[in-house]
């Protein structure tokens, strides 16, 4: 099992615990393809703060999320389907 942290803005930290957000987007560099290779499970940071979350992943792609959840219209991102 390997996990990976991810820093959320509060709004989008709020919106996955509370259920209504239901994928975390990532820019597609060589960092994050690195870090997220392989990953089964994400722990969230609400900011730099202690609270924390930790979701399975259910799938990942490429693709365009939804713009109302923190994703840009203009580029593809790495698109963290959570469970």
């Amino acid at each position: 099992m390997k996990k990976v942290h991810l820093v959320l803005k509060h709004k989008w930290y709020d919106m996955i615990a509370s259920g209504v957000k239901q994928e975390e987007y990532r820019n597609n560099t060589p960092r994050y393809q690195d870090m997220l290779n392989n990953a089964t499970h994400v722990v969230l940071h609400r900011g730099y703060t202690k609270t924390t979350l930790e979701k399975e992943i259910d799938n990942m792609r490429l693709g365009f999320g939804n713009p109302q959840w923190g994703a840009p219209e203009d580029s593809e991102v790495i698109c963290i389907k959570l469970k």
